[in-house]
């Protein structure tokens, strides 16, 4: 059997029962939130460093060919054929 809708005059108001209302979040969420948080902010902080070292990482790699193949045709040592190539680069 249907039961049907109170009557208008009988619906509680918001005033007549107010509901309370609790969010609960673990220590844990906490934690990891407020761990995330100081990781991207120490990221960020050092980002001009790290692309600067990946920078010149990838610069290292690319010329170390060019770098061995000025050391074996001039008979240089490697930090001579370095300063070689990076002054012949800049000079263009």
């Amino acid at each position: 059997m249907k039961s049907s809708p109170p009557a208008e005059d009988e619906r509680p108001t918001a005033a007549a029962s107010p509901r309370g209302m609790s969010i609960t979040v673990a220590p844990q969420t906490i934690l990891i939130f407020v761990g995330l948080a100081t990781l991207t902010w120490a990221i960020v902080s050092v980002g001009g460093t790290l692309l600067v070292i990946f920078v010149a990482i990838f610069l290292a790699m690319v010329l170390a060919p060019v770098v061995d193949a000025a050391s074996r045709r001039l008979n240089l040592g490697r930090g001579a054929a370095s300063s070689l190539v990076v002054l012949a680069r800049n000079v263009q």
